[in-house]
């Protein structure tokens, strides 16, 4: 499994110790659980906006794109990313 984290890809493996773990099963059921969460004619609402949804990942994506809106997000340089004359 990838993950981009940051710009950043890095592999995991989810060997079978995972897959067979405590910890797992709890995030499948919640999965289950949030995929039968919302039932028919749910919205969600942020002020006077509504959006009907159908699923949870909609619902949440909406939410997100909606709390950035207006917003500029500015990334800076890391260290690394520094020459020497930035740097000083």
């Amino acid at each position: 499994m990838n993950i981009r984290q940051q710009g950043v890809d890095k592999a995991h493996l989810l060997n079978n110790d995972f897959i067979t773990s405590r910890d797992y099963k709890r995030i499948a059921a919640t999965g289950v659980n949030i995929a039968n969460l919302l039932e028919e004619g749910a919205y969600v609402q942020r002020g006077e906006k509504t959006l009907a949804v159908d699923n949870f990942v909609d619902a949440l994506e909406w939410l997100i794109n909606e709390s950035k809106r207006g917003r500029y997000i500015q990334r800076y340089k890391g260290l690394g990313e520094m020459n020497p004359d930035q740097l000083w």
